[in-house]
């Protein structure tokens, strides 16, 4: 369990400077630890979703997508109607024998 924890919480910390570089800020350890590392990757997907940015978004279900896959269109859900389809998707998941499968769809030029 120590191990899941420790590659969970790495996980988490690469998902963090990705994100910090999506945004122009710099990663650091203590926002980490205070906005990130207890916050759920569901609410993080969420409030990203609201705010309409998909590169953003695409790095946290790329990432995180097993903790994700349930609420894919929910969280998709809060995509600002104003943002065109066609920009996320690619985040739609694959539907296999009526169940959500655990991939996504090839990106759209």
């Amino acid at each position: 369990e120590k191990l899941d924890h420790l590659a969970s919480f790495l996980v988490k910390m690469g998902t963090f400077d990705l994100l910090c570089k999506s945004w122009s800020v710099d990663p650091e350890m203590e926002k980490f630890r205070e906005l990130f590392e207890k916050a759920s990757v569901s609410e993080l997907a969420h409030n990203i979703a609201c705010r309409g940015d998909i590169q953003a978004l695409s790095i946290l279900f790329f990432r995180h997508r097993v903790d994700i896959l349930v609420e894919v269109f929910e969280i998709l859900r809060d995509v600002p109607l104003s943002i065109h389809m066609q920009s996320f998707i690619h985040l739609l998941p694959v539907l296999q024998k009526e169940s959500v499968a655990d991939q996504f769809l090839p990106a759209v030029e």
